[in-house]
């Protein structure tokens, strides 16, 4: 008898084929992970920027328009807006926005705190949703791994807002 040293091919193949069946589990997961870190760090500083923005509106009687405004450090040079870690945070005197990934046209992914009583506020009511001043808003435009993530965050009661789902946190 010959003393067999090594793997067949047909082994090779099984043990390749499972790594591609776990790779192709796995890295979706994995995106989704990054994609909820990313959104839970946005949402952190969206929360501090909204609180700044309310006690400078407390002082002044004005919305802030510009990050300059606050009280706190957001980034640095930024004047109504900053892109901190990929992510495009912006200020004006109606609404505070974080488009993930540094994105500012509302394509995919936005986190809102609502800042006045216009805009987001109607469209919600309309389809029986009560948000109002302070509310955080989790925005995606039909996008599974994006509406995976606001549900992550602690969306509720979805309504449909430019061509897109609106989730409450």
């Amino acid at each position: 008898m010959k003393n067999k040293k090594g793997f067949t091919l047909i082994e090779l193949l099984v043990v390749v084929l499972i790594i591609g069946i776990l790779a192709g589990i796995a890295l979706p997961q994995y995106r989704t992970a990054v994609l909820k870190s990313k959104a839970v760090a946005a949402l952190a500083l969206l929360k501090s920027i909204y609180k700044a923005s309310e006690r400078y509106r407390l002082v002044s009687g004005t919305n802030a328009t510009n990050f300059t405004d606050l009280d706190i450090t957001v980034g640095n040079n930024c004047s109504n807006s900053c892109i901190i870690n990929d992510t495009m945070f912006n200020i004006n005197s109606s609404d505070t926005y974080a488009f993930l990934n540094g994105i500012y046209n509302h394509s995919s992914f936005c986190l809102a705190v609502i800042t006045n009583d216009v805009g987001v506020v109607g469209v919600a009511a309309a389809h029986g949703v009560k948000i109002g001043r302070g509310s955080i808003i989790c925005y995606t435009r039909n996008n599974s791994a994006y509406e995976k993530v606001c549900l992550a965050l602690g969306g509720k009661n979805p309504f449909t807002h430019s061509s897109g789902k609106a989730y409450v946190l």
